[in-house]
């Protein structure tokens, strides 16, 4: 899986470079080539954030979660959204998206931080 350079010092998430088509890797190929379960692959997948974007798995950095974090609270905050409420996802999403974020790597944050008991909603993927 791959991360992300200068774009990520810039707080997106658009990859600099193109990785070496030999280098690329989809979510499931990713699954074949290690010893998991299906179910050990998937709750690691959400446990790090993993994304796919273009066929791609992309692994996203502490410094890049931090800033889709930021990103998603400033944006609730805007819109005087509390997390401790049921809400939409897809409201906060497309906010997020307008400030150069990808929706997978939003939607991976929402999948990370959604328990059973909190007040979000399924809305996102």
């Amino acid at each position: 899986m791959h991360g992300t350079s200068q774009a990520e010092s810039e707080g997106k998430t658009e990859p600099a470079s193109v990785p070496p088509v030999a280098n690329r890797m989809s979510k499931y190929t990713a699954l074949d080539n290690l010893p998991l379960s299906s179910g050990e692959f998937e709750a690691l997948w959400a446990q790090m954030c993993a994304f796919e974007h273009e066929g791609q798995a992309w692994l996203p950095t502490a410094t890049l979660l931090a800033a889709v974090w930021k990103a998603i609270i400033s944006a609730a905050t805007a819109n005087s959204i509390d997390f401790r409420q049921s809400f939409q996802t897809q409201s906060i999403t497309e906010m997020v998206r307008e400030d150069g974020y990808l929706v997978p790597l939003i939607e991976a944050v929402f999948r990370r931080v959604r328990s059973d008991d909190d007040g979000l909603m399924d809305g996102c993927g």
